[in-house]
């Protein structure tokens, strides 16, 4: 993703990987480039509407006439739709008016965030992965007539059916069939000519790109939202937490009376609320291994439960004291801190997205170097990870786990790590964090400084002591 003049963020490019990591120094706009990958993932997840067949394609096949089209092309015709209504969002604006709720952050007429072919094709399904369908309509000719009906609804049986080709095959065809039919669960009623429109091109779009991963964000105010949440509730949720959509006359015109927040904020609210349910649910099989289980029992050694009747949050302690049960508020921040990552681990889903705004937040050194463990796992099992830090800890374990894994001639992981850096209104890419060559400035000339001092303040010390004798 291109941003330009997004806060202190003049013009920086950002290109995702497994593991994606925005360090720098505070007010850099990592946060904000945090934020505008996350928006990204969050328009193509709940409002990106593929456009690939037409009606005139649908009567074609209720006429029995083969409609078909290579999987390439249905490739490129999805680039195209997916890069050129993204990038439109820049026109309407009120997308990111309600996205980021700051017009000094984002600024009308100046502020731009674009994607190209490079983004879209990170997103599209490995050729092992995808899946070849037919989509079959019969058009029940003993009830119904093209000719003279002004329904369309009756146009189209009230079945869609639907077989695999053979993963070799890379043609989808749809016309009309007989005989042989596999009903598809779900489909209760005939769709609209429209809607088989829709249905169709959503599920070649799903097929094709990796559109279904969901997306959790943990902000950096998430330590307040999940102590005040049920305040919280009491005054934004009650608003319905109004997402942002990309068409200016979908936004509610009515104006809140209370303080509305960037909407990742909001979105945490919601996924909190909406998940606390999981806290009765085992930890996701991808977390079993017995390395990353070590690391979230070292992370959240004990167990958050949540009270239903109260709609409370508590934690048990690891001990086996008899009251070994602390309120969610008497917690240590760092615990507070890692709520939301408890959640998360109990359904990762393969592919679906953690960002996390200073995942070091309240934890000790040696948790923050755990963290970092943690989270390389997580990528290395097929979770994609984008966080901000200031943390030196982070980065640097971060180094010696790709170093672990060359030395074991095993890049797999290493590979999948990209490191930006934030500074001077720009984005650099640090490349290979490993290589000799590479400095992180954002820590090393800190350290360097602090270290310098150090030992300057003890020469002084030293001659001043030896002048004293002599």
């Amino acid at each position: 993703m291109r941003i330009q003049n997004l806060g202190p963020i003049k013009d920086g490019t950002v290109q995702l990987n497994r593991l994606t990591v925005l360090t720098g120094n505070n007010g850099t706009g990592k946060t904000l480039a945090a934020y505008s990958l996350f928006a990204f993932r969050y328009w193509l997840e709940n409002q990106f509407t593929p456009n690939l067949v037409t009606e005139a394609q649908i009567q074609q096949i209720i006429a029995g006439e083969p409609v078909t089209n290579t999987v390439d092309y249905y490739l490129s015709v999805l680039e195209k739709q997916l890069i050129d209504n993204f990038n439109k969002l820049n026109d309407s604006e009120s997308f990111y008016q309600n996205f980021f709720r700051d017009d000094s952050v984002y600024v009308s007429g100046t502020t731009k965030l674009t994607i190209n072919k490079h983004d879209i094709s990170e997103l599209i399904l490995p050729k092992e992965k995808r899946l070849n369908w037919f989509y079959r309509w019969d058009y029940n000719l003993e009830t119904d007539s093209i000719e003279g009906q002004s329904s369309v609804n009756n146009l189209i049986e009230n079945r869609i059916y639907s077989t695999y080709l053979d993963k070799s095959d890379s043609i989808f065809t749809y016309y009309d069939v007989e005989g042989g039919k596999q009903e598809q669960s779900g489909v209760s009623q005939a769709p609209s000519m429209s809607q088989a429109t829709k249905l169709v091109s959503g599920n070649i779009f799903n097929d094709l790109f990796a559109s279904r991963k969901t997306s959790f964000y943990m902000p950096a105010e998430r330590i307040g939202i999940n102590v005040f949440r049920n305040r919280l509730n009491n005054q934004i949720v009650n608003d319905s937490l109004q997402v942002p959509v990309a068409n200016a006359n979908q936004i509610e015109t009515t104006t809140s009376a209370n303080e509305r927040y960037p909407y990742p904020i909001e979105a945490y609210i919601k996924y909190i609320n909406n998940s606390l349910g999981r806290l009765k649910e085992p930890l996701d099989k991808r977390v079993q291994d017995e390395k990353l289980k070590a690391l979230v029992d070292g992370l959240v050694p004990g167990e958050f439960v949540y009270d239903e009747v109260k709609n409370e949050v508590n934690y048990n302690l690891p001990d086996q004291t008899e009251n070994r049960t602390v309120t969610f508020n008497l917690l240590s921040s760092s615990l507070k801190s890692l709520f939301g990552i408890d959640i998360f681990i109990r359904n990762i889903g393969e592919g679906n997205w953690l960002f996390i705004d200073e995942p070091e937040m309240n934890l000790h050194p040696t948790r923050q170097v755990m963290m970092m463990d943690f989270l390389y796992q997580l990528a290395a099992i097929g979770t994609n990870v984008v966080i901000s830090t200031h943390s030196d800890y982070l980065v640097k374990e971060l180094m010696n786990l790709m170093l672990a894994d060359k030395v074991k001639e095993n890049t797999a992981t290493s590979q999948l790590v990209r490191v930006y850096n934030f500074e001077a209104s720009t984005i650099t890419d640090l490349g290979d964090i490993t290589d000799d060559d590479v400095e992180l400035a954002n820590f090393d000339i800190t350290t360097d400084q602090i270290n310098n001092r150090y030992y300057g303040l003890i020469d002084q010390l030293d001659k001043r002591g030896s002048t004293h004798e002599s």
